[in-house]
């Protein structure tokens, strides 16, 4: 057992390391907007790929596997043995107050894929608007780039282990492998003439694509169950999130994020419902903390097969306003046209935001119990908000091991 537990940790910390090759998601954009608009012109300023990665980072947080597996023990001393603790599958997303049991350990995989379109209902792309003006030897030359749809696929394949160290304490560890790739369609066009760019105007259709793979943010959680046996159990969970994910592609948030929850949960016989509360806390912007909440149930069909129901939101508390530098860089003058993003532009950066968001999911699947103590999850993440850069439908699935 030893062994398994060190061997998980020392492929994580391998991956966590592990640095991106070439440019980023992000950069890579920036040289796509910048060339087809300015080709004229270096280290252009353009506010669009910024804004495209922090709108992004809220979209990727997707929900992470729970820490408690679908089998739980406790020490039965009339038996001197190790017996189930219900007979609940529990949950897929959401905590239960449930612990796994002292010695006991559960691991497995998870697989997620996404394609991020929408932003308040309506295709991102619409919200991609970059144009410039230059000048040189009194010929001006102006190009603008606007977006007719955007796409941005994740693959998340999740690994994850929970160790029981006493009946009422785990310890998890979730490192995600996440596969990126964007897509932005739009059309360009420039002009040139002197005194006003208005001779020789053309206009194409543009395209960008790009890919990235490497690892995503490591979380560590622990869960502690500090009541039981009364109308509802309850314990409290703390989550350390690492950026170990490159943000700039797209596989994390790129902050260090602290999150105390709360759990409530209850057995219905072999069904069991649940509740939790907490805030996730950014170490490194306390402006993009968050509210995190969930409620949600088991309905155990039958003894190897449950259906899961779970409500799963997090709510920013205020607006997510940054800056980007443009001290000894060019700022085009047309940057700003028709982005809604842009608050304001002063003389050493441009000052973004992002509206704060609520963003609401509803998760339905099922958990099976294929042989012995592996259980597997099939199911689907459905938005119930338009907040946030967001997809029609999230499939899921994933399987576990206990022993």
């Amino acid at each position: 057992m030893a062994r398994i537990t060190t061997a998980l940790f020392l492929a994580s910390a391998m991956l966590a390391i592990a640095g991106p090759a070439g440019a980023s998601l992000q950069k890579n954009l920036h040289r796509f907007l910048s060339n087809t608009t300015t080709p004229t012109l270096a280290n252009v300023v353009e506010p669009i790929s910024p804004i495209v990665g922090r709108i992004a980072a809220r979209g990727i947080d997707f929900p992470v596997t729970s820490t408690t597996p679908g089998f739980t023990y406790h020490y039965d001393p009339s038996l001197g043995m190790f017996a189930r603790s219900s007979k609940s599958l529990g949950p897929e997303f959401l905590e239960r107050a449930e612990t796994l049991g002292r010695g006991r350990f559960d691991v497995g995989m998870s697989y997620l894929y996404a394609d991020l379109t929408d932003f308040d209902g309506e295709n991102f792309a619409n919200d991609i608007f970059f144009g410039t003006q230059s000048s040189r030897g009194g010929v001006d030359v102006a190009g603008v780039f606007s977006g007719t749809d955007f796409s941005l696929q994740s693959h998340v394949f999740s690994f994850f282990g929970t160790y029981g160290i006493t009946d009422r304490w785990d310890v998890n560890l979730i490192l995600p492998l996440v596969y990126t790739k964007l897509e932005l369609e739009g059309v360009a066009g420039f002009a040139v003439g002197t005194g006003a760019p208005v001779v020789g105007a053309v206009r194409f259709s543009d395209f960008f694509e790009d890919d990235a793979f490497g690892p995503g943010d490591l979380q560590v959680r622990t869960k502690y169950r500090f009541l039981e046996g009364g109308p509802v159990d309850f314990a409290g969970t703390f989550a350390l999130r690492l950026p170990t994910g490159d943000e700039a592609d797209f596989h994390g948030l790129g902050d260090v994020t602290l999150t105390p929850s709360l759990i409530a949960s209850r057995l219905l016989g072999p069904h069991e419902i649940h509740a939790q509360l907490g805030v996730e806390v950014n170490a490194d912007d306390l402006e993009r903390s968050r509210m995190r909440y969930g409620i949600g149930g088991e309905l155990q069909i039958l003894e190897m097969l449950a259906l899961t129901v779970e409500i799963i939101g997090s709510s920013a508390f205020v607006d997510d306003e940054f800056d980007v530098p443009t001290r000894g860089s060019i700022v085009p003058p047309f940057s700003l046209t028709g982005n809604r993003f842009v608050k304001r532009q002063g003389p050493e950066s441009i000052t973004a935001i992002v509206p704060r968001s609520d963003v609401v999911d509803g998760a339905v699947g099922f958990k099976i119990n294929i042989a012995g103590n592996a259980v597997g999850y099939l199911g689907a993440i459905i938005p119930m908000t338009e907040d946030s850069l967001r997809a029609d439908f999230l499939p899921v699935g994933g399987i576990e091991v206990s022993f």
